[in-house]
């Protein structure tokens, strides 16, 4: 006689219990987040995504984009993607949109495929080097309330003249 829905099956037909996995840890301990449907995967890169938001809703910055995607090119081949957190166009206080693009990275560890891909992306696109924007991940609450071009945003960034001196210590940049 078939069961009715309402009817459990009996214990000995019941599939075996499946073994639980633990969560699994971030390679360097960052607890991802989502927020507005985005995954993020330290809380330090949603907080400047909420910083972005608002320097957007007070329209002091347009285009908010998240992970935008750069090639690398060498010689007309691909060598790679270079993946950014952010990407946005500034707005100057009379409302015209500025021509530069900024970029951004929230960084709590810098491996060395990072900065090999960072050097690539700074030779690749020369044009960006006073715009790419490099947040240490424990100082992104300096940065908020910080437009684009702003000289103290570049102060508390790590990416001064095109490179990153406060990670190029023991030949690691």
């Amino acid at each position: 006689m078939p069961m009715s829905t309402s009817e459990s099956k009996p214990a000995s037909e019941a599939p075996a219990p499946t073994k639980k996995r633990k969560p699994r840890r971030h390679k360097y301990n960052a607890k991802g987040v989502t927020k507005d449907g985005h995954y993020f995967p330290s809380l330090a890169e949603a907080t400047r995504y909420d910083q972005l938001k608002q320097l957007q809703s007070d329209g002091l910055i347009t285009g908010l984009e998240l992970q935008p995607k750069f090639k690398i090119l060498i010689n007309n081949q691909k060598v790679c993607d270079y993946i950014a957190d952010f990407r946005y166009r500034g707005i100057t206080p009379d409302g015209r949109h500025m021509d530069k693009v900024y970029v951004e990275d929230v960084k709590g560890v810098v491996t060395a495929m990072y900065v090999l891909k960072r050097k690539m992306l700074l030779a690749a696109y020369a044009d960006m080097a006073d715009c790419f924007y490099e947040i240490p991940s424990g100082q992104v609450h300096k940065f908020e309330g910080l437009v684009p071009g702003d000289t103290e945003l570049m102060a508390n960034s790590t990416i001064k003249q095109g490179y990153n001196k406060q990670w190029n210590r023991g030949g690691k940049g």
